[in-house]
């Protein structure tokens, strides 16, 4: 098939950046919504969940099976792997410059006091478990060390190590959707199947 590699450039561009504003607002939200108080150790790993790594699964889901339409109606592997990992890169492209804006001119301290929130939570579970005090102490120590390379990465480095991240991840979540929403014409279709957006 003469197009099978064709993957339509200014349609991941444009799905990549909507893509990258609804992860944008879901921080957004995050940000607005999570009392760090009040959420439990657990929680912080529930709030990764539904507000980073669900919506990019329920978006790549969206954008491939829409990417199979706009191809009209069949996909190979690989076309709906790369699309899902060119869409990601751009949204994640978009998010670090978010992070980076938001980390030193919107709330700087945020990070640290996430940081803080979770050492806390830390030392009171660790604490009601019964856990030796030089244990705790070592532990939080640690924990402490890898808070302050946090806090100094969160202004450039983390976001932009996080563009590498996401797209990785973007990658493996693409091939496994691609494999389930491929569609190849039968081989008695005399159609292409297969057009450049």
């Amino acid at each position: 098939m003469e197009n099978e590699n064709k993957t339509p450039s200014k349609s991941w561009i444009n799905n990549g950046v909507i893509f990258g504003a609804v992860l944008v607002v879901m921080n957004v939200l995050m940000y607005l919504v999570v009392d760090l108080e009040k959420i439990s150790l657990m929680g912080f790993a529930g709030i990764g969940i539904v507000f980073g790594f669900l919506p990019v699964i329920i978006g790549l889901i969206i954008i491939i099976r829409n990417y199979r339409k706009e191809l009209g109606g069949y996909m190979k592997l690989k076309q709906g792997m790369l699309y899902g990992t060119y869409v990601t890169f751009v949204a994640a492209v978009i998010v670090a410059i978010y992070s980076i804006a938001f980390n030193n001119f919107i709330d700087p301290d945020y990070v640290q006091k996430t940081q803080e929130a979770v050492i806390e939570k830390t030392y009171n579970f660790m604490e009601s478990s019964g856990v030796p005090q030089s244990a705790i102490d070592e532990q939080l120590g640690e924990m402490e060390k890898e808070m302050q390379k946090e806090v100094d990465n969160a202004k450039l480095i983390s976001p932009l190590k996080s563009i590498l991240y996401t797209t990785i991840m973007g990658f493996v979540i693409s091939l496994i959707l691609a494999a389930i929403f491929k569609k190849e014409p039968s081989v008695f279709n005399t159609t292409e199947g297969v057009e450049e957006a």
